[in-house]
């Protein structure tokens, strides 16, 4: 890079950054909504779980107690208490994407 492209280089970052976790948010609420709909579908559980285990780390630092609703209704799946409530988890995430300051 050539000197003064560091700080347009590092803005596109951001944004790209941005929109991944966008992406996983996204992603999160689809099988959340997919989940709700069928609680016995092994596939959108999978997804699901996948989904919000990829999220949880980029969570954790910027909302600790929407982390805790993501993983414990999508991230425990393999744990027989684990609940689920598609409320809590949309409401986890709107916090998370407030706090985040991602669309």
């Amino acid at each position: 890079l050539m000197d003064g492209e560091c700080d347009v280089a590092k803005s596109q970052i951001v944004d790209a950054e941005k929109l991944l976790v966008t992406m996983l948010v996204d992603l999160v609420a689809l099988f959340a909504e997919k989940i709700a709909a069928d609680t016995t579908d092994a596939d959108h559980l999978a997804e699901g779980y996948g989904a919000a285990v990829a999220l949880l780390p980029l969570m954790q630092p910027i909302t600790p107690d929407s982390a805790v609703v993501i993983k414990s209704n999508m991230g425990n799946f393999r744990d027989e208490a684990t609940t689920f409530s598609k409320d809590d988890v949309f409401d986890a995430l709107r916090m998370f994407a407030i706090d985040a300051r991602i669309d």
